[in-house]
């Protein structure tokens, strides 16, 4: 991954683009919707968060993660 950033860096300053690196273990044991820790193994492809009733597609739940967690910067 630092190889690819370090390749990708002239594009990025020319461009101003600002880039955070995220580990992405466990990135999506938390319920982006309310933070509840919603442990699953990888092969479930549905978030569901009993604590506030949102069911959800794995991999959407995951690009909707990734957006919050970069808004932050």
């Amino acid at each position: 991954m630092l190889k690819l950033l370090a390749q990708l860096r002239p594009r990025r300053q020319m461009l101003e683009v600002k880039t955070i690196v995220v580990n992405p273990q466990k990135q999506s044991q938390n319920c982006s919707n309310c933070g509840e820790g919603v442990p699953k193994k990888l092969p479930e492809r549905t978030h569901y968060c009993a604590n506030c009733c949102v069911i959800i597609d794995h991999d959407l739940f995951a690009e909707h993660d990734k957006r919050k967690c970069s808004n932050k910067y």
